[in-house]
């Protein structure tokens, strides 16, 4: 993967993402080694959030990101954010302890995601998904980008583009305000004020032009002022609803389609964490849309994840069960079923019929599953020939976002999520052998073990997504 800076020049993003964490484990590290509890960088344990709609390549992606910075595997936890924040949260809202089987949905709204997650709470206060994490590509920066896009379609894109790269921190100045004055916005808001650059009022009067008459013949008439004289461009209240409908219409959707799948009934509270649940208009949008439920802004909510991460760091790490994102299962081979099994996926092995790629379930989706959690399948291994008895193996986790898959073929919306590779005794395969194949549950991974418990022979791998 790569990235491109602001001048466009590529770079590996695994490259971007590992100074740049190396740069703050360093920092991080001396306040902690420099303080006077004595603690070693042994001692540090590292809790890494991401969101919970990132995919398996993207957790990933984040764990060797991490890893190459300097951070030992041993000493690095993954943890999903409405999950840390949700630790954080619960108690916060409860003037005595949680009671068991309360219920809430969390909606997460930072500045490029919004994760939702459906919880209750079960015995010893953990916490269990009632429905799976879900989310959306939308947030707070989607806001700053339909204000750019509006800057950019009343100045032409021209005018912008040179703004931009020639005047960059004028650029930035701009836009920051406007960030600063988004968070005051609210639906009895009539307008908000921003101070024009002069850097871009420089460059439109170099093509002959002038702000005033720009706004005045514009689209946007109605919506916008510019004052000249003390260079305030004034956006109304239509406008500003304009900016924010996008992303606030995406995150009710989501949050409409998590509450259609849970029992409304017992379904009362709305808790909102993240940066831009701070915004008095979406929290006012969000009300509106769901007035029959309380919906409770947390104090400090922008830190939520980073508080609850921390507090996720003290727990055990079976404190959550999850509902798991798709369909597990190993890929066998099976004697053919005639009539039943796809004979484009019939095998004749030395004069037996095998049905190949048959999709052995293991774990189901939607499935309640929780840390430390094994799921075991027994099968058996055949090499007859002799050609295959120094063969390399391998065994293959597939997923599917159908609850029950019977091949690993694209019809039932299999994917390959990653293989165990085998290498033969130093006599070779047997003709025959048990295998056992174990999915073991992490926090946010799957660990895939392979065993033949002829042997002692152990294979152990975390699963290759990218």
């Amino acid at each position: 993967m790569v990235v491109k800076d602001i001048s466009g020049k590529p770079l590996e993003a695994m490259t971007v993402f590992s100074i740049a964490i190396k740069h703050l484990k360093h920092e991080a590290s001396k306040i902690v080694l420099d303080s006077i509890l004595g603690l070693k960088e042994t001692d540090i344990q590292w809790m890494i959030t991401i969101p919970a709609i990132s995919s398996d390549s993207a957790r990933q992606f984040m764990r060797e990101a991490y890893t190459k910075a300097g951070i030992p595997e041993t000493h690095l936890r993954l943890v999903l954010e409405p999950e840390a924040a949700a630790l954080y949260s619960t108690p916060r809202i409860m003037t005595e302890a949680i009671p068991f089987g309360f219920r809430y949905i969390l909606a997460d709204l930072g500045g490029g995601t919004t994760d939702i997650c459906a919880h209750k709470i079960i015995d010893g206060g953990k916490i269990q998904e009632i429905y799976r994490t879900t989310g959306e590509t939308s947030g707070g920066s989607d806001v700053d980008d339909c204000f750019i896009n509006m800057m950019k379609t009343l100045v032409g894109e021209e005018v912008w583009s040179e703004f931009s790269t020639n005047h960059s921190s004028a650029c930035v100045s701009l836009v920051n305000e406007f960030r600063l004055k988004k968070k005051e916005f609210k639906s009895q808001t009539n307008k908000i004020q921003l101070r024009m650059e002069n850097a871009l009022v420089l460059v439109i009067r170099g093509k002959k032009k002038n702000l005033n008459d720009i706004v005045t013949k514009s689209k946007y008439a109605r919506k916008l002022e510019y004052n000249s004289k003390d260079a305030r461009l004034t956006i109304n209240r239509v406008m500003l609803e304009e900016l924010f409908k996008p992303s606030v219409d995406k995150i009710i959707s989501k949050l409409v389609e998590v509450l259609d799948q849970c029992d409304e009934n017992e379904m009362k509270t709305i808790i909102l964490v993240g940066g831009y649940s701070e915004s008095p208009y979406v929290r006012e949008r969000i009300q509106s849309t769901f007035s029959n439920m309380r919906v409770i802004l947390v104090d400090d909510a922008r830190l939520a994840v980073l508080n609850g991460a921390v507090m996720m760091g003290w727990k055990p790490k079976n404190i959550i069960q999850r509902r798991s994102r798709y369909t597990y299962g190993f890929v066998v081979d099976q004697p053919f079923r005639e009539g039943i099994d796809p004979e484009e996926l019939r095998i004749n092995d030395d004069g037996e019929m095998y049905c190949d790629m048959i999709f052995a379930k293991m774990i189901e989706k939607g499935q309640i599953v929780e840390y430390g959690q094994t799921f075991i399948f027994e099968g058996y291994g055949i090499a007859t020939q002799i050609e295959e008895k120094c063969k390399k193996r391998y065994v293959d986790l597939y997923r599917s976002t159908h609850e029950d898959p019977h091949y690993c073929i694209e019809e039932e919306d299999c994917r390959l999520v990653g293989k165990v590779k085998l290498l033969p005794p130093s006599d070779g395969w047997p003709d025959t052998w048990e295998s056992h194949f174990y999915i073991i549950v992490g926090e946010t991974e799957f660990t895939v073990k392979y065993l033949n418990p002829n042997t002692g022979e152990e294979y152990e791998a975390q699963m290759d997504f990218l």
